[in-house]
């Protein structure tokens, strides 16, 4: 069994004499190095929390509060800014729905396409 040729990886050499994850780094970034900066936190940046770091500057509970309830830490309030800039919302006047797809949200695709077979069969 071959192995990585990367100094200190005593993993399977599978691509060019390498293991798939040094592999890929170089397919990747053209560079052995990872792209993103790990374990850039040790702790929760919120302020008086010292809980383990989990993502995004944030521990496991404060980063669900924010993926999910659009909490902003830094203002110390809740907000909904976020949601309507991280989804398109349905084109039907008065809609607010998530955009699924032909600009329309999940209900009114769903009545455009039984519309458009119930033509068809007519």
């Amino acid at each position: 069994m071959k192995i990585c040729l990367v100094e200190g990886c005593n993993k399977k050499a599978t691509r060019k004499g390498m293991c798939n994850t040094h592999y890929h780094r170089v397919w990747a970034n053209g560079t052995l190095e990872p792209k993103i900066e790990m374990n850039k936190y040790e702790h929760c940046t919120v302020e008086g929390c010292n809980k383990k770091h989990y993502a995004k500057g944030y521990c496991k509970n404060h980063y669900y509060k924010y993926e999910k309830d659009y909490y902003d830490y830094k203002n110390n309030k809740y907000t909904y800014e976020k949601k309507i800039k991280h989804y398109k919302v349905c084109t039907i006047e008065g809609c607010n729905g998530k955009h699924v797809a032909k600009g329309l949200c999940r209900k009114h695709y769903d009545q455009q396409r039984r519309m458009l077979k119930n033509n068809k069969n007519n």
